[in-house]
């Protein structure tokens, strides 16, 4: 009894272990008692990564579970997502400066690496926030020198003048030192300022930090932040604030931005086509709150993010390398400005050798590169100046324009070419040669620090500066002799790379539809019309095809109608894929397709179809077994079964992999830069404190007042109540599964007695039919809410059987 009694014992702790250890999960990073956590939000940011690709997993590997949960993600997007999962441990490792073994990564030679940018601008925010408490110590020590010596600075250096001190000047001078005692910590502050080479017109006093990103990495890196300054002194304290510079940054912080708020955010890597817009509007914001000046001072805003392209208006912009393939829009968008880079040489060396100086040095045997080089060096601005290029202003503008429109596939017409040989003013000219060499049109206006900083832009954004030559435009270090092009992405801005990628998309949209470029038309109520017709008639066709292979006219195709009429709508396909599409496609799981299901099957892409009937790797258990995608660029596969090369269909597939990207990923790396930033901030100012005061005066930054050593929320609820809540909750199931059980089984048996009174009934009737010798029409059955009569003829009324039942079947 003992031993029977503590296995029942055993079997309820199990039960009950099962049930926590359900919901419990680890991250298996080990005891992290720092509070202000950085390395468990990553690793637990991580392990959901994980568990999010298990259950993709899972549920790609049964299409009952695609169509309960509507799931859109595809094999193609998990592959992706793996790929760029193990890629981020080397793009980790670039922005800690530790590999995963622990040792330190050293620098480059230029000193340009991902650490040290982070770890330079943890350290120009740590003076920003020790300012004050070393202007205090220095007016500490000027006012304890000056007092206890009985000189001020000034008086000391007028009675080394020989200026006698009951001379009435000397009063003048003590005034200006009455006025030093006033000032001093502004002067201090200022002092500081020019030896560090920091902003001058920030305001001299507490900072105050705002951080942008999304939500989660936003608030996370507001809770490292202020948890580093918790214990720190008031004298260098700051005000942490956080915001999504997508939603509510402008409304909710841009009133408080002042001179010197520090401003870092996030932006998400807007070269792909599906987070260009998502980047242009962080830079919006960013550009809105950077605007806000007084007596021309504003915040100090640093960018974090994968996109190389510098805000004019921020103080620092720190990229972090790709460290993953390419995805398909941007290899598409690559190629498109090697094209264009290849017309635009192509369309100066014809300019050149035109030019007769030229066309002598090039029978000397120079190639097209040096005779570009020359010619641009000698020629270019001296005609431009002038306002004609080479004396050949029409005949340029016809051959610029002639190889753009060879370079987009079309021909051009006698009346094009008229009207680009009419557009020959100097403006317009000179804004066509300036786009060719990369450079903007100059301004009168800017002169001093405005043009060096726009020279220091232009540098950092792979643009040539004003001084420099058509050969830092187009010719770069390690580039071939023979002038092939690199097969790299420009350096655009994100609203530039959204306008290329709608160009993008109408061109491939025109070049789907076979629609000319010279008849293309603006967007008008007559297109949009004609749109919705073109849309109504795509239904009312796809309509017709149903009917036509709904034979029977049920208004349901079953797998031998799809089969038989698919086939005919693509004769490429085997039968097998056939009736693999309609087992996918089959949402009901009835057997049958109705015409809304018809209807996603007739409208899916080929890169949809191809994604459906990919074999499928399963292990035992009959999960899919998903391998990291291999490919050079993300898409390969998919491009090589295209018709064209710009076909943007099947960049819009890939659009959902890099959502995934950017909230998986790409955001997980922001935040740890974010970090990798604030500590080093935090560890500068902790430091200081201690080596001013010989150790006298320090604090922990890893500490806060609270002393919370486990990152958990109090319950409100005690854990007696919980526990008791707990079992009383698995009581309750179990009773309402006996209940269930019973109920099932009593209404079991209450059937089946049903059953067997009819049958009964049935045999007494037949056998009274039989001693009769009659052949009565069979029984009428009268139902009543309470009462059943059974009338075998009208001839034997005597012979009347009633019941009562609450319900009856014959």
């Amino acid at each position: 009894m003992n031993r029977s009694g503590h296995t029942a014992r055993g079997k309820k702790n199990d039960q009950m272990l099962l049930m926590f250890n359900s919901r419990i999960f680890t991250t298996e990073v080990g005891l992290r008692p720092a509070e202000p956590c950085s390395v468990s939000v990553a690793a637990t940011h991580q392990l959901l990564t994980n568990i999010f690709e298990h259950m993709c997993i899972v549920i790609l590997s049964d299409f009952r579970y695609r169509h309960a949960s509507g799931a859109v993600i595809t094999e193609r997007d998990l592959q992706v997502l793996e790929r760029c999962n193990q890629d981020n441990i080397q793009a980790l490792e670039s922005i800690v400066g530790v590999d995963a073994n622990g040792d330190v990564l050293h620098c480059g030679a230029g000193g340009g690496t991902t650490t040290a940018e982070l770890i330079k601008a943890g350290d120009i925010w740590a003076e920003h926030i020790l300012e004050n408490a070393k202007a205090y110590i220095m007016s500490f020590f000027y006012v304890f020198v000056t007092v206890t010596v009985g000189y001020p600075l000034l008086s000391l250096l007028a009675i080394a003048a020989g200026l006698p001190s009951s001379s009435p000047f000397f009063y003048l001078v003590r005034f200006f030192d009455a006025m030093i005692y006033f000032f001093l910590p502004q002067i201090n502050v200022i002092i500081l300022r020019l030896i560090q080479k920091r902003n001058l017109l920030h305001r001299m006093v507490g900072r105050t930090v705002v951080i942008g990103d999304i939500p989660w990495v936003a608030q996370a890196a507001e809770a490292f932040l202020s948890k580093i300054f918790a214990c720190s002194y008031s004298i260098a304290g700051l005000n942490v604030l956080s915001a999504n510079p997508s939603d509510h940054l402008v409304h909710r912080h841009t009133h408080r931005v002042v001179r010197g708020t520090l401003l870092v955010c996030g932006r998400p890597d807007g070269r792909l086509a599906a987070l260009s817009s998502a980047e242009a509007s962080v830079c919006l914001s960013v550009n809105q709150a950077s605007s806000i000046q007084s007596i021309g001072g504003t915040c100090e805003s640093v960018t974090i993010g994968h996109n190389p392209f510098k805000l004019p208006l921020s103080a620092r912009a720190i990229f972090l390398g790709r460290h993953r393939p390419q995805f398909l829009c941007e290899k598409i968008l690559g190629e498109v400005d090697i094209e264009e880079e290849k017309a635009r040489r192509q369309l100066l060396l014809t300019a050149a050798s035109s030019d007769p100086k030229c066309s002598e040095e090039n029978k000397n045997g120079r190639n097209g590169n040096e005779l570009v080089r020359r010619w641009s060096s000698c020629s270019l601005r001296s005609n431009v100046s002038n306002g004609s290029l080479f004396g050949l202003q029409s005949s340029h503008g016809k051959r610029r324009h002639i190889l753009r429109r060879q370079s987009s596939g079309g021909t051009t017409s006698t009346k094009e070419s008229a009207s680009g040989e009419s557009h020959g003013s100097t403006s317009n000219l000179y804004s066509k040669i300036s786009f060719v060499l990369g450079h903007a049109p100059k301004n009168k206006r800017s002169k001093g620090k405005s043009r060096r900083s726009m020279s220091r832009q232009n540098s950092h954004n792979s643009c040539p500066s004003d001084d420099g030559t058509f050969e830092d435009a187009f010719f770069s270090e390690g580039e071939p002799p023979d002038g092939n092009c690199r097969p790299s992405l420009k350096n655009r801005s994100s609203t530039a790379l959204l306008g290329a990628y709608i160009d993008l998309e109408k061109k491939s949209h025109m070049m789907e539809n076979k629609v000319p470029s010279s008849k293309r038309q603006p967007l008008s109520v007559d297109k949009m019309v004609y749109t919705a017709i073109q849309d109504k008639k795509t239904h009312d066709t796809v309509r017709e095809l149903f009917d036509a292979i709904d034979v029977n006219g049920n208004s349901t195709l079953a797998k031998e109608e799809f089969v038989v009429g698919y086939s005919k709508l693509n004769p490429d396909l085997s039968k097998h894929h056939i009736e693999k599409i309609f087992e996918e496609s089959d949402v009901g799981e009835n057997g049958c397709l109705d015409f809304e299901d018809f209807s996603r099957v007739i409208k899916m892409t080929p890169v949809e179809i191809v994604a459906m009937l990919q074999a499928k790797n399963r292990d035992e258990r009959g999960l899919i077994q998903v391998e990291p995608s291999k490919e050079e660029y993300f898409g390969e596969k998919i491009r090589k079964g295209l018709s064209t090369n710009y076909n943007f269909s099947a960049t819009r597939s890939q659009y959902f992999s890099q959502e995934l990207y950017e909230t998986r990923i790409a955001s997980l790396q922001r935040f740890v830069a974010m970090t990798v930033m604030f500590h080093r901030m935090g560890k500068r100012v902790q430091e200081f404190f201690p080596r001013i005061s010989c150790g006298l005066l320090g604090y922990r930054m890893d500490r806060t007042h609270s002393i919370m050593r486990i990152a958990t929320t109090a319950s409100p609820v005690s854990g007696a109540d919980v526990r008791e809540r707990m079992q009383m909750l698995h009581l309750l199931n179990q009773i309402n599964r006996s209940v269930h059980i019973i109920s099932v089984a009593w209404l079991k048996y209450k059937e089946q007695k049903k059953k067997n009174e009819m049958n009964k009934l049935l045999e007494h009737y037949n056998s009274f039919r039989k001693e009769s010798g009659n052949t009565p029409p069979p029984p009428a059955v009268i139902v009543h809410e309470e009462e059943i009569q059974i009338s075998p003829t009208p001839l034997h009324t005597k012979a009347q059987i009633t019941m009562r039942r609450h319900s009856c079947h014959r």
